[in-house]
């Protein structure tokens, strides 16, 4: 229910509005680190960038992201990378790239579906995007844009297009 409600209020710009009911897992409760990506995410959007930080720098220390590689690290790496494109270090924006640029035409998926976060390469426009690599921004949501036209994701495709055009008034 969570993601759903977090997939659908991101998607309309209002991830902010459900940190409430996110929350980092008490440290008795299993440990699903991809799953504070969400929490993570809606925080930095918020401009809670102090617990945005503090989430990140438990998937990413030392220049490694820790993330198992399970059915929610395609997701993980691609919502903390957003995290790292707005409060992130240098070292973590590019153990992230490096984490997503393999997966850069795969779609950005929870589990088997359970919820679609683009591409990869909106994650990694993102990325490049907080590295004043505005060029390459433009090359990779170019790219999502083709991928999710081609697969009918015509949310995703649209937000490729308008931060596309937002970078090339910048």
């Amino acid at each position: 229910y969570m993601l759903q409600t977090f997939a659908m209020r991101y998607q309309q710009g209002r991830a902010r509005e459900i940190t409430a009911g996110l929350r980092t897992p008490e440290r008795s409760a299993p440990q699903v680190l991809a799953g504070t990506a969400l929490l993570a995410l809606s925080c930095a959007e918020a401009g809670r960038l102090d617990t945005a930080r503090t989430l990140l720098d438990h998937a990413v220390i030392d220049g490694v992201v820790t993330l198992h590689h399970d059915n929610f690290f395609l997701a993980a790496i691609g919502l903390f990378g957003g995290v790292a494109a707005l409060c992130g270090s240098a070292e973590q924006r590019d153990a992230l790239r490096t984490a997503i640029d393999p997966n850069a035409d795969n779609f950005c998926v929870f589990g088997a579906g359970g919820a679609v976060f683009g591409t990869q390469h909106h994650w990694l426009a993102r990325l490049a995007a907080a590295d004043g690599e505005v060029a390459q921004a433009r090359e990779h949501l170019e790219r999502a844009e083709k991928l999710c036209d081609t697969a009918g994701a015509t949310y995703w495709a649209n937000r490729a297009r308008h931060e596309n055009s937002v970078l090339a008034q910048e």
